[in-house]
C-alpha cells in the first residue's frame, strides 16, 4: 500500500547541499522534509577539506561549537616547478581565518543533524523514484523507503509546494525534469585515498600544480595532500576530463604516478595507503541547465556547482 505525506518543501539528497538547505528551510518556519537514499552513515570520495568559506556558512549554522575539536589549516601551500608558496588564509571579517579537514560521513552526520534539530524530518534509506507531475507542474515526487532507513518503509506518494534537487552529480531527478549538463564544459576527475601521516597535524593543507603526463607534457590538474589530524592524510589527483594535446591518461594510473612524486616532507610511503582509491566525476562551473523552475532549484553537484578551481 502507499502511503502519502506532504510538505511545504522537499529536499531530494542528504549531502553538504541538500541539508543545509533543509537546515535554512526549516530555520525559516516550513515544514520540510529531506530525503536520502542511502542509509546513513555513509561515504562519498571526497578531499574532506572546508575553505574559511564553507567554515563560515558551517558557523552560520550554529555548529562552531560541534567543529571546535576538528583539525585546522591556516592556509594553502602551493608547488610546482620546483617552486613553493604559501598562501595564508585571508583574515578579514567576512570569514574565519582557518578552515577544517573533516571526514565527508562525519560532516554529513553533522549536517543532517542540525537539519532534524532545525524542525525538518530528515528520512534516510529513502529514495525519491520518480516525480509526480499534474497538469505539466511538479507536485513531488513518488518514493520508496527502506526497512532499516529513518522514513517510512514502502512506497510514498510525497506531495510539496517546492522541490530542491540535490542529488549529486549524477542527479537522476534533475534529468527526469530534463537537466543535462553541457558538453562544452570540461568535467573534474578525481581519484583520493588515505594515508598514514607522521605529519598529520600539519597546519598547512598542499597542492601540486606540476603533474606530466608520460611524455612529460603538463596536464591540466593538481595532486593534493590535506593532512587530517587523526594519523592519516588525505591524498588525491584531480583532472580536466577532457584535455587537449595531452595523452589519454586513467584517473588510477595518475594516482600511482602522484603518489610517487609525493613531497618528501609528508614522510608518505606508498605502502601507506590504508584502502583503495575511490573518486568519481564532478560537473564544474555551473555547466547544469537547467537550474531551476516554477517551483524546483537544483543546487550542489547537481548543479554542477563545483569551482574549477578547486
Amino acid at each position: 500500500m502507499t502511503t502519502s505525506a506532504t510538505a511545504d518543501i522537499l529536499v531530494i539528497g542528504g549531502g553538504p547541499a541538500g541539508a543545509a538547505a533543509a537546515y535554512w528551510a526549516a530555520s525559516s518556519g516550513h515544514d520540510v522534509v529531506l530525503l536520502e537514499r542511502e542509509v546513513t552513515p555513509r561515504d562519498r570520495p571526497c578531499g574532506d577539506t572546508l575553505t574559511p568559506r564553507a567554515v563560515g556558512e558551517l558557523y552560520d549554522m550554529g555548529l562552531r561549537q560541534r567543529l571546535a575539536a576538528e583539525h585546522r589549516h591556516i592556509g594553502l601551500r602551493m608547488t610546482a616547478h620546483g617552486r613553493t608558496v604559501e598562501l595564508p588564509w585571508p583574515n578579514d571579517t567576512a570569514h574565519p581565518d582557518h578552515g577544517l579537514a573533516i571526514r565527508r560521513p562525519l560532516l554529513d552526520q553533522i549536517l543532517l543533524s542540525a537539519a532534524a534539530d532545525a524542525g525538518a524530518r530528515v528520512w534516510t534509506g529513502t529514495r525519491a523514484a520518480e516525480p509526480i507531475i499534474d497538469n505539466g507542474h511538479l507536485r513531488g515526487c513518488h518514493a520508496v523507503g527502506q526497512a532499516d532507513g529513518s522514513g517510512l518503509e514502502g512506497p510514498i506518494d510525497l506531495r510539496a509546494r517546492f522541490v530542491v534537487i540535490a542529488d549529486g552529480p549524477l542527479s537522476d531527478f534533475g534529468r527526469a525534469l530534463g537537466t543535462a549538463r553541457s558538453r562544452t564544459f570540461a568535467q573534474g576527475i578525481a581519484l583520493r585515498g588515505y594515508f598514514r601521516c607522521e605529519r598529520h597535524d600539519e597546519p598547512w593543507i598542499e597542492s601540486a600544480f606540476d603533474l606530466r603526463d608520460s611524455s612529460g607534457e603538463q596536464l591540466p590538474g593538481y595532486g593534493w595532500v590535506f593532512p587530517l589530524g587523526d594519523g592519516t592524510a588525505n591524498v588525491g589527483v584531480g583532472l580536466l576530463s577532457h584535455h587537449h594535446g595531452n595523452e589519454a591518461i586513467s584517473p588510477n594510473d595518475l594516482f600511482e604516478q602522484w603518489v610517487r612524486q609525493i613531497p618528501s616532507h609528508w614522510e608518505i610511503a606508498v605502502d601507506d595507503l590504508l584502502d583503495e582509491p575511490a573518486g568519481g566525476r564532478l560537473p564544474m562551473g555551473a555547466s547544469v541547465r537547467p537550474r531551476s523552475g516554477p517551483n524546483w532549484v537544483v543546487v550542489g553537484d547537481a548543479a554542477g556547482s563545483v569551482n574549477p578551481f578547486n
